[in-house]
């Protein structure tokens, strides 16, 4: 048996992973000098993970906050008030989560009361198979979809109730569905399936607040991510 000593790398108190010192003499044994150092050495390279992991947190923020005025923008200045922010916003999430697609859902008849919208239909798509997304309707009832609009909640999934063609057929992925909203109520969501799991829904939460500005009888209540 070879010899073998093995060190945590700690991060802030919690295990990020171990450093493991082998031998090929197997009458070697590792001193507590060898410790000592492996230990050290163990230290030094947490300490560069977070403060590598630090900077791209705060090199992420930067991104979402650009993202976030860009938004605002195209909501005051588009000439068709609904259609580009809300793809600019599928857009912006796709990309800043790293997200293979990202679809907007808005009710079919946004002149419904809240309460009485029964259908939702993809006004926005990016990323994969988009143009074979757009266009297609959920129902609110009994879709997993339907279920993030009318609580206002975000939610992430790997399950759909509801089959959206081309988009929750394309592989098994985890999902993000956040609520988008214009005023107390919820107007829509938007979904980015994402190729590995993160915890996005904070920032994603700042996509849906962009919907809460002076103009917002510009914007179409009614967006599902």
């Amino acid at each position: 048996m070879r010899a073998f000593l093995g060190v945590p790398i700690m991060i802030r108190g919690t295990v990020f992973g171990h450093l493991y010192l082998t031998h090929v003499d197997p009458g070697r044994v590792f001193s507590e000098s060898d410790e000592f150092l492996a230990r050290a050495l163990a230290f030094a390279a947490g300490v560069a993970i977070d403060n590598a992991q630090v900077l791209e947190r705060e090199r992420t923020a930067v991104k979402w906050m650009e993202a976030s005025r860009e938004i605002t923008t195209a909501l005051l200045t588009s000439a068709e008030p609904q259609r580009r922010p809300l793809r600019l916003i599928a857009e912006k999430a796709c990309a800043l989560t790293d997200a293979e697609q990202a679809i907007v859902l808005v009710p079919l008849d946004a002149d419904q009361p809240p309460d009485e919208i029964d259908t939702l239909v993809v006004s926005a798509a990016v990323g994969r198979h988009a143009a074979e997304v757009v266009g297609q309707r959920v129902p609110v009832d009994g879709s997993t979809t339907g279920t993030v609009f009318r609580s206002g909640q975000p939610l992430i999934t790997e399950a759909f109730n509801h089959r959206i063609p081309a988009f929750t057929d394309v592989a098994q992925r985890s999902a993000i569905l956040m609520p988008l909203r214009a005023t107390t109520t919820s107007p829509g969501d938007r979904h980015c399936p994402r190729r590995r799991q993160a915890a996005l829904r904070r920032q994603l939460c700042g996509f849906g607040e962009q919907f809460r500005h002076p103009r917002r009888d510009r914007a179409d209540a009614g967006v599902r991510p």
